[in-house]
């Protein structure tokens, strides 16, 4: 009787476990399935801190239920994704920025490699991932089409400018020819 009940809430805790992973999977704009095996405790504490900071989350997770929680939202990743030490990394609303922290660590970190990810609901392999992490950011495409709507009216007014500042300049240079004149005579 012992053992049941033991069994059992150990069945109803990797059920939660895989809801939870679904729920996460569901909800997050970026989610990237990394290959950890043989990374000492302090570097994957020090990789789950910049996480924190950027608001995403990385968790360890077994194999199986990686598995089941991908096929329970309905994602469908290669089977050898889900083999060795898997750890999912998560992001809510920052994709484009995990991106390009997780394609850090992959250069920093000899034992750090992704194995595949989800972006926007959308499976894709590691080179999908690295590629992801080399598009410029949200603040950087504002500010290139900012520059881009400037553009055209600058160049508008310097265009305009350009005829009156020359009169000027002929003006002023008459000018100071008939002051001359009138200073001689």
């Amino acid at each position: 009787m012992g053992v049941e009940l033991i069994m059992n809430a150990v069945v109803e805790q990797k059920a939660q476990t895989v809801t939870r992973l679904a729920d996460s999977m569901a909800k997050c704009e970026m989610s990237v399935f990394i290959d950890f095996k043989g990374m000492d405790v302090a570097s994957v504490n020090s990789i789950r801190s910049d996480l924190y900071k950027l608001n995403a989350s990385m968790e360890v997770a077994k194999n199986t239920l990686l598995k089941r929680a991908s096929d329970q939202v309905g994602l469908s990743f290669p089977d050898d994704v889900f083999f060795s030490c898997t750890a999912i990394v998560s992001s809510e609303n920052n994709g484009l920025e995990l991106a390009k922290l997780v394609d850090k660590y992959c250069k920093d970190y000899e034992n750090f490699a992704v194995k595949a990810g989800v972006f926007e609901k959308n499976v894709c392999d590691a080179g999908g991932i690295e590629q992801l992490s080399k598009l410029p950011s949200k603040e950087e495409l504002i500010g290139k089409l900012l520059m881009l709507m400037k553009s055209p009216i600058s160049n508008f007014i310097q265009g305009i400018s350009t005829p009156i500042r020359k009169c000027v300049y002929v003006l002023d240079s008459v000018k100071d020819k008939k002051i001359k004149e009138n200073e001689n005579d």
